[in-house]
């Protein structure tokens, strides 16, 4: 299959996808474009710095990723000044993640993060 035909392909990650590997956009939830830093956890002993790209009820995009995550893989988030958040990678790409909060944030959640943080619609 050529990449770039549109052809969707069932991905690893249990989700249609685009021919290329990356996912097709089809969140329930309105993205917001950010620029947020956040402290990731792959493990006990490994936790690190990454950026939120952006952000939905649903789950984020981590950009400029240096580390390989694995689909499927359980990843702990501290964002701003929310509780920690645990989600599961359902896509990679070139330096970016994407991720699926195990539960969404609330709309309030959401609201505080625009105020705070001035999100943008993606």
């Amino acid at each position: 299959m050529e990449e770039g035909s549109g052809v969707r392909q069932f991905g690893s990650s249990g989700r249609f996808e685009e021919a290329g590997g990356y996912p097709r956009d089809d969140r329930l939830a309105r993205r917001h474009s950010v620029f947020l830093h956040a402290r990731c956890r792959t493990s006990p002993w490994r936790v690190f710095d990454v950026e939120i790209g952006n952000i939905s009820a649903g789950g984020c995009s981590l950009i400029g990723v240096r580390d390989r995550f694995a689909i499927g893989a359980e990843v702990g988030l501290r964002i701003a000044h929310l509780k920690p958040l645990t989600g599961y990678v359902t896509w990679t790409g070139e330096g970016v993640v994407g991720v699926e909060f195990k539960s969404a944030l609330s709309e309030r959640v959401i609201r505080v993060l625009n105020e705070s943080y001035r999100l943008d619609p993606a």
